[in-house]
Formats: C-alpha cells, structure tokens, sequence
C-alpha cells in the first residue's frame, strides 16, 4: 500500500525497472549502469521547475550479492510527486524496498516488496 498521493504510476515505474534489471542480470550487462541513468534524470528533473518536468519520476540505488545458484539485487527506489495534493511546497517522496532473486538455471525470479 502506498500512500496517499503516489499509486499506480509508481507501481509501474517499480515494474518497468525491475523488469530492466532482471534483463540486465540474465544478460550479463550491469545493472548499476541502469541506476545511474535513472539517478542522472532524477537530477535533472529536481533542478527543473514544475510543469517544465515530469510530475513523477523514479530514482533508485542497486545492492547485489551473488550466490551459488543466482544473485540477490535490493533495490531501493525514491518515487517523485513534483504535484502533490497535500504537500505545501508540491514537493513529495515515498519509498519503496525490493529484492529480486535472479536464478541462474532460468527459473522463474522471485520479486518482493517489503511494506
């Protein structure tokens, strides 16, 4: 659950990078390249006055481990609201924390979200 002001478009920008990131790790290409180009817009878009820039937009951090049979990312993602209804000065962030289990042998990857 989300807080009030931040929904679907956050849950499909957590989709969209996920989805990124496990493509990433099944093709052997970086994942913290990814992050940075996310992190780089983000800084972009802050510097921006509003409505010049996205109303919402995603940045986030990568933490991985590998292990015998995959690897462990944690990604740690800080939704932007430039528009927020409740906000005094528009501005508004929420968090959200996943880790992603990535198999090597091509299962299915496990996803979870901690609330």
């Amino acid at each position: 659950m989300l807080p009030i002001g931040f929904g679907s478009a956050e849950e499909e920008a957590a989709k969209e990078i996920i989805d990124r990131c496990i493509t990433a790790v099944k093709n052997n290409k970086s994942v913290e390249d990814i992050a940075v180009r996310y992190r780089a817009l983000a800084k972009k878009y802050d510097s921006m006055q509003y409505p010049e820039c996205p109303q919402r937009y995603t940045e986030f951090w990568v933490y991985y481990e590998k292990f015998y049979d995959g690897m462990f990312i944690e990604l740690n993602m800080h939704h932007v609201n430039r528009n927020h209804p409740i906000s005094p000065d528009r501005w508004a962030m929420c968090k959200t924390k996943w880790i992603i289990r990535v198999y090597e042998n091509g299962d299915e990857p496990g996803i979870f979200r901690e609330v």
